[in-house]
């Protein structure tokens, strides 16, 4: 390597350091691991890789993470000598978690990645805490209830392995996300005081996830002014991170049924990017859902067919002058939805997206006012 793109990669460790779970940042590494590549030392090109696992998980751009993991995990069962798979195995459990998140990934491939994982966590003697969670997360998603109930009891009577479980913060959101898969709006919310309260917190994604999920069953439960603190609390945590995509879509159906109209919109016409964006499939589902409430509520109570709003150019339906005809935002919003629901239904075997739609569309004409004053 010549001494300019070796000074060029210490530069990037540098400028990487001083950022957050931005973008900018997976670029980075993207570069290093091209210099590394250029250079041809293994080591050099696993450890920049590892740094973008990192930088891409937390980032939003899990296609990203999952090359980079798969050519890591290749090299450690090639060259187990040099190379350790124990120092992948707990971003293997991210990986997990995001598989399910690409529609087009075969619910057999997932399986058999899940099994692999559980097969390196045994012969690590890491315990089975943990891949229980990933277990009972990846059949929450797929919609297999009962394997995701198996996984939970299994979870809880696991004993702590050597590198623990999830923080208490991801856990709490993993548990709540599966109560209300269950059908157990109240249960969930139990389980989720400890971050509502602010007594488990960390910098991932999820306790940020979990303030978004919480909205909805608080106003079904008449708690609307708590809702409310907690999506101003959650909105503020919304950073310029694509993989909030999904929490944003909470906070439009929020905005939405509380007769936040202006402000929804604002917030969609803002975010609108993420989702035309990302590859992330389940990222789209959760911000364009939130979009369909809000479109849907807006048109129920406007008069006006029309709105100004100044959308990314990105967007199909792109126009300059900024008007927009509400009844073609939403054909193309549940013309999207449709295909995703497609798309995830055919490789669930089940019809919980089509059915997760049908139930935001329900949405649309829930009423329960609460002005949300200041910015």
């Amino acid at each position: 390597m010549s001494e300019a793109d070796r000074a060029r990669i210490q530069e990037i460790l540098v400028e990487a350091d001083g950022l957050g779970r931005v973008p900018s940042r997976v670029r980075l590494f993207e570069e290093a691991v091209r210099l590394a590549d250029a250079d041809g030392d293994e080591a050099l090109r696993f450890e920049m890789r590892h740094e973008l696992i990192h930088a891409a998980s937390f980032a939003g751009y899990p296609e990203v993470a999952l090359v980079a993991f798969g050519w890591c995990l290749g090299l450690c069962d090639r060259r187990p000598d040099a190379f350790d798979e124990r120092s992948l195995l707990w971003e293997y459990t991210w990986v997990v978690r995001s598989l399910v998140r690409f529609a087009a990934i075969p619910r057999k491939r997932i399986e058999e990645t899940l099994d692999d994982l559980s097969r390196r966590y045994e012969r690590a003697g890491l315990g089975m805490m943990s891949v229980h969670s990933v277990a009972r997360s990846v059949a929450t998603a797929l919609g297999d209830i009962e394997a995701a109930a198996e996984h939970d009891e299994l979870h809880r009577s696991a004993p702590t392995g050597p590198w623990g479980g999830d923080c208490p913060a991801c856990e709490t959101t993993y548990q709540a996300e599966y109560r209300m898969a269950r059908g157990e709006p109240a249960r969930a919310l139990e389980s989720a005081r400890p971050v509502l309260e602010g007594s488990s917190f960390c910098e991932g994604i999820a306790p940020r996830l979990l303030l978004g999920l919480v909205l909805m069953p608080l106003v079904h439960a008449g708690r609307t002014r708590e809702a409310a603190a907690h999506h101003r609390r959650g909105i503020r945590l919304v950073t310029e991170n694509p993989k909030a995509a999904e929490i944003v879509g909470h906070h439009l159906g929020f905005l939405a049924v509380t007769g936040n109209h202006d402000r929804a919109l604002r917030l969609l016409a803002r975010r609108m990017t993420w989702g035309l964006a990302t590859r992330d499939d389940e990222s789209r589902l959760g911000l364009w859902l939130g979009a369909r409430v809000t479109l849907g509520q807006v048109t129920r109570k406007s008069r006006r067919p029309t709105r100004k709003l100044t959308l990314p150019r990105a967007f199909p339906g792109w126009r300059a002058e900024g008007t927009y005809r509400l009844d073609d935002l939403i054909a193309w919003l549940d013309e999207e939805l449709a295909s995703l629901a497609n798309d995830f239904d055919r490789r669930n075997g089940n019809d919980l997206v089509a059915r997760r739609v049908t139930e935001t569309r329900d949405l649309e004409a829930l009423d329960a006012p609460f002005p949300i004053r200041g910015r």
